[in-house]
Parts: C-alpha cells; structure tokens; sequence
C-alpha cells in the first residue's frame, strides 16, 4: 500500500463491514464444489479457514521508535519548514482509512502510507530551520494533539474491529451450510447426468 490519505477520515466502519461482509459472502459463493465437499466431514475446518482469512487484526501506530526530520517546502518567495514525523504501523494499514466514530466531527490529519511506515506533517509556520522557543513549543503541542487523537481513533477502531471479528462466525456459517447444499445438488446432478 503506498497511499496518500486524510487519517481516519475515508469511510465509516459500518460501510467498510457491510462491504466486507458483501465480500466474504462472493468469495464462499464462488468456492468450487469441490473445495466445499472436500470439507463436509471437517465443516469446522472451513469455518476456521475462512475466519482466518477475513478477521481483523489489531492495529497499532508505534510513537516510540518515531523518525523526525525538518524539511523545507516553497512558499512564495521563501522556504517554509514542517517537521515530519515517520512511525512504524503494526496491523493492516487499510483500516488507517476508517472512521471509527458515528456521527463524529472527522479531524483533518492528511497522512502518507508506504507498506508499514505512516508519515505526517506539522507545519512551524517558520522560515527558518533554526526553530526558537517559540516554535518549538507550538510544535509539541500540535503533536501531542495529534498523537491524542490518533490513540483515541485507534482504540474505537479495534473496538469496533473486535465487534466485527465477534459476529464473523454468525454471518459466515449460514452461507456456508447454502453453498454446502448447492455442492451436494451439484454433485448429485452430475451423477445424474453422467450416463453409461
């Protein structure tokens, strides 16, 4: 993944469920017969399978091994300085792009992703790399807001991932009994027709 992206702030969690739902629910659809009878006698087998496949893992944004650089960009007739911040991601960076928050004013926080790397931007509104006091500070506290906002965010988000994980089994074992039937009346069918 290599995305540029307003953190949290993409979609709602229950439009990028029921999408994932709609997903899981194709990808048994189109499962072979074989493949499905192949499990009837081990049916828990199948089940954990498709689990595995399709429940979210926690994510976490790591502030301790953080990289930080000072990095100049044009701004009329002058340089303008920000401080980029680089932190490592553990989980799937594709929830990153959720709102996990109903009816929630979305923070603006326009983020880079790259695999498992998440960088941002706090601008010093200096035209100077020589930051004063001043600056210094403002800085620190635009970053203690962000990282505030991004620990809240990420706790509702695996909230709410945990809450999807526990309905996963319920929504899944009834299309897979279905798909189970329609690969026995297939079977059954093509005995049927497989004449001598």
């Amino acid at each position: 993944m290599h995305r540029s992206f307003n953190l949290f702030g993409q979609r709602s969690f229950s439009d990028y469920a029921l999408e994932r739902f709609k997903h899981i629910a194709r990808a048994i659809h189109k499962m072979s017969d074989v493949e499905v009878l192949m499990y009837e006698k081990n049916f828990d087998e199948l089940i954990k399978k498709i689990m595995n496949d399709y429940y979210l893992s926690k994510i976490d944004v790591s502030f301790d091994d953080k990289l930080v650089d000072i990095i100049g960009k044009p701004f009329d007739n002058h340089v303008r300085y920000f401080v980029e911040y680089t932190l490592m991601i553990d989980g799937d960076p594709e929830l990153l792009t959720i709102d996990p928050y109903p009816n929630f004013i979305k923070k603006f926080l326009f983020v880079e992703v790259k695999t498992n790397v998440l960088t941002f931007e706090i601008d010093t509104n200096y035209f100077s790399d020589e930051l004063n006091a001043t600056a210094m500070q403002t800085v620190r506290y635009e970053y203690n807001q962000i990282k505030r906002f991004m620990c809240d965010a990420l706790l509702h988000l695996n909230n709410e991932s945990q809450k999807f994980n526990l309905q996963l089994e319920d929504y899944i074992i009834p299309i897979l009994l279905d798909r189970l039937r329609k690969a026995h009346y297939n079977s059954h069918l093509r005995e049927k027709l497989n004449f001598k």
